[in-house]
């Protein structure tokens, strides 16, 4: 094969691991079983390694190119690091709550299991914040079915129909 046809499948492959990784982030970010990750980062990463090699072994191997396995290493790593659990979309989307409207909240947290929204008792609110005004509070659960998390608990503290605090309470 010639160098051009070699360096243009390298590009290649590493701009389809890069959209692959991308896809996958977007996608299956928090719902997603260690095996299916590790089939979607580490075989195109293997891949991109592949061709690294051949490269390599043709001669034809320049100084970018080794450049461009690392970095697209470096990008895939902290990707397949991460802890992959839906408890992650829920914790973000509950600190993401705060300064919104209780109609806000109540949209963007439809996708969970809801309680009734209740008058906040002093003895059921943290100290700092029942010093914030707290009028009511309600709370969530993102998962009834999964034994290892079907305890954790988003608190959501309301004034005046305004959002002041949120709090996680893990299983």
């Amino acid at each position: 094969m010639s160098e051009r046809v070699w360096a243009g499948c390298y590009i290649a492959i590493c701009l389809g691991v890069g959209g692959w990784v991308y896809m996958m982030g977007l996608i299956a970010l928090g719902s997603a079983p260690l095996l299916f990750v590790s089939l979607l980062v580490l075989a195109p990463l293997s891949v991109c390694w592949l061709f690294f090699y051949l490269l390599r072994q043709e001669g034809i191997l320049r100084p970018w190119h080794t450049a461009l396995v690392i970095c697209v290493t470096a990008v895939t790593y902290p990707l397949y690091m991460q802890p992959w659990n839906p408890r992650n979309i829920f914790v973000a989307t509950l600190e993401g709550l705060t300064g919104k409207t209780l109609t806000e909240a109540t949209r963007e947290m439809s996708s969970y299991i809801a309680n009734d929204v209740s008058v906040a008792e002093e003895q059921f609110v943290p100290e700092d914040v029942w010093r914030q005004g707290v009028t009511h509070q309600t709370s969530y659960r993102w998962n009834e079915t999964d034994g290892n998390y079907n305890a954790d608990i988003g608190q959501i503290f309301l004034r005046d129909g305004v959002v002041v605090a949120t709090r996680f309470l893990p299983d």
